[in-house]
């Protein structure tokens, strides 16, 4: 008798003649006093259950970011090529050198993703708008406005352009039906000091701003429309500060999942940008905010591995190299004297 027959006839033996066991209790079924909701509820918390959870959330949520990432990032390489008319690379050494070259994107996505499904499971509930005068330092800037003003009014008629979105990120799209312009003075630590010595007062007053990310001003041109999408940190905030806002009330505004928020002149909008969130200038000016980013206030059990996971955004596709890129975009933004 081979192993295989062996280990059937076994099983078959086991199940016709299980072994015995003195019985505990029986319980009528009508006298279980739990609804079929209830009894639901009762396995689903158990600790087996939740870990599945956390599990199920991460793989969902580093697939979703990933194949996002993976589609823009093959955008971006077509539009490079067909516009420097070089050719699409499908060989076995370009495919290699495209991976390499995704591996910290992939590692940044992974890590951010890990630490949204913590805080989505472990942290306090989340809010999509916050109040911004929860923290000190808003008010320091709202105080500011005047002195952001003049520098933002000097920018916009200086010898610079402002560059495009396209361009700060690399060439991966980011969703906007008309222009939008970003002019970068912080991220990730790095200061863009060309631009901070033209904005020194602004400078001044983002730097009391703890634990800043990202600073810089968010230009949308007359009618454009940033269309619905979702920020890849859950661990930080999204700080706004309407300086030109023109218009009447409501032409300037963002959609933070269902609520809809109005930017104003000299005040203040803070919120988690990882929910879903779109913004339009139903104008024919030109729309600017001060935006920062800055790490989110989480329990202490969290705060340490949430700072850690901040890094990764150093490492992200639209943000890596993101100083020495600019700084090699500044020669071809100097605006042509059309007198001369």
């Amino acid at each position: 008798m081979d192993e295989e027959t062996l280990e059937l006839l076994t099983s078959q033996e086991l199940l016709g003649a299980a072994p015995q066991r003195p019985e505990l209790a029986r319980t009528a079924i009508d006298e279980v006093r739990l609804s079929p909701k209830q009894l639901v509820s009762a396995l689903d918390a158990g600790a087996l259950n939740r870990l599945d959870r956390i599990r199920h959330r991460m793989r969902t949520v580093v697939s979703n970011v990933v194949t996002e990432a993976r589609e823009r990032a093959g955008a971006a390489r077509r539009h490079r090529a067909d516009h420097l008319g070089e050719p699409h690379r499908t060989h076995a050494g370009g495919r290699v050198a495209d991976a390499l070259r995704e591996l910290p994107s992939k590692a940044a996505i992974a890590v951010l993703a890990a630490n949204e499904a913590s805080i989505d499971r472990f942290g306090p509930t989340t809010r999509g708008v916050w109040d911004p005068h929860e923290f000190p330092w808003v008010k320091i800037l709202e105080d500011g406005w005047p002195d952001v003003r003049r520098e933002v009014d000097a920018l916009l008629h200086g010898p610079t352009e402002i560059p495009h979105i396209e361009d700060v990120t690399g060439g991966i799209p980011q969703g906007n039906v008309g222009p939008w312009r970003v002019f970068g003075l912080m991220h990730q630590g790095h200061w863009m000091d060309w631009n901070c010595r033209r904005c020194p007062a602004t400078t001044a007053l983002v730097k009391n701003v703890p634990d800043l990310m990202m600073a810089g001003f968010s230009v949308l041109e007359p009618g454009t429309h940033i269309t619905k999408h979702r920020g890849p940190n859950k661990g930080a905030l999204r700080y706004q500060l309407g300086v030109v806002v023109p218009g009447e009330p409501g032409d300037c505004r963002i959609r933070i999942g269902e609520e809809m928020v109005v930017w104003q002149e000299g005040e203040s909008v803070v919120f988690d940008f990882t929910v879903p969130h779109e913004a339009w200038n139903d104008t024919d000016a030109i729309r600017v905010l001060l935006m920062l980013e800055f790490i989110a206030p989480l329990p202490w059990y969290l705060a340490g591995t949430n700072r850690v996971a901040q890094r990764a955004m150093g490492w992200f596709p639209t943000t890596r190299d993101m100083k020495n890129r600019l700084r090699r975009l500044e020669p071809s933004l100097q605006k042509v004297d059309s007198a001369g």
